[in-house]
């Protein structure tokens, strides 16, 4: 596996040099914390992804709750005023992802996976892309350790990442890339390879000054660190929101089958179908 992990490093550095050249550039437009989301839109289907979700399942005949707390922070914008198509951010992001049992008694958390990354992010015309650094540190629940007696693992991880998505049309966006760990705990397979699809319907204007559409989302990762095992994430369901306004609600079934995504249960296989909720802000 030695020639994606030296693609991943040489595109990786080509993004980062190419941000840090445009900063050194005076045929440039900078802005401040601009909007997030407009060069290289999150991959919704990948359960680590900074978003704002939660969906129910039943795993193991027990019931489970999912959600994903996060937020990017938009720090800097270079545009090419003599290439206006060319455009770099780099941004600042973090997301929570606790998991909980839930009954009519009481709710236990399991687990929870905390990220932290800094993308770097381009557009020009259909194609964009994003290098991101990032950590990612896992921690078993109280409630989890008491009900089954399981030992915590010290989970922590350091890598990069890099993915490049094409959009042949409006309503189609292809992706593909993969991470490489820079230092990880346990020690584990350090590469993981990605690729996705995107669709959406046009909208549908059910109601006045309001949006609606379909899309079906698929992502899937190949890693290393169990045996180059297929994690499959598949999710269908209908965004609303209001016309020329950025947020939005999204009602969705999502298919997951796997190795969990949760570090402490990282060697553990996963066949679970939900629904959920999400808001894109």
């Amino acid at each position: 596996m030695k020639r994606p992990r030296a693609v991943l490093r040489i595109g990786l550095a080509l993004l980062w040099f190419q941000a840090g050249g445009v900063a050194l550039s005076a045929d440039e437009t900078v802005t401040w914390f601009p909007q997030v989301n407009e060069l290289f839109r999150p991959l919704l289907a990948d359960p680590t992804e900074v978003k704002v979700s939660g969906q129910y399942f039943r795993l193991h005949g027990l019931d489970v709750v999912d959600f994903s707390v996060g937020e990017t922070w938009g720090i800097k914008r270079w545009t090419l005023n003599g290439a206006p198509d060319w455009k770099i951010q780099w941004n600042l992001g973090g997301v929570v992802t606790p998991r909980f049992l839930v009954s009519v008694n009481i709710n236990q958390l399991e687990a929870i996976n905390f990220f932290l990354n800094v993308p770097v992010e381009m557009r020009h015309g259909r194609f964009s892309g994003r290098g991101l650094l990032f950590h990612e540190s896992s921690h078993l629940g109280d409630n989890f350790i008491e009900r089954t007696g399981q030992s915590k693992i010290t989970f922590s991880r350091e890598g990069a990442q890099l993915i490049l998505a094409f959009e042949p049309l409006r309503f189609i966006r292809i992706y593909g890339g993969g991470a490489y760990l820079l230092h990880t705990i346990p020690e584990l397979g350090k590469t993981t390879l990605q690729a996705g699809l995107e669709l959406r319907t046009p909208n549908w204007h059910l109601f006045r000054n309001h949006d609606c559409w379909w899309y079906l989302l698929q992502d899937y990762q190949v890693k290393e660190e169990v045996n180059w095992g297929v994690n499959k994430d598949i999710q269908a369901g209908v965004s609303f929101g209001f016309s020329n306004v950025r947020r939005r609600l999204r009602l969705f079934t999502n298919y997951f089958r796997g190795h969990s995504p949760f570090g402490q249960f990282f060697n553990q296989k996963e066949q679970r179908l939900g629904v959920g909720i999400g808001f894109d802000f």
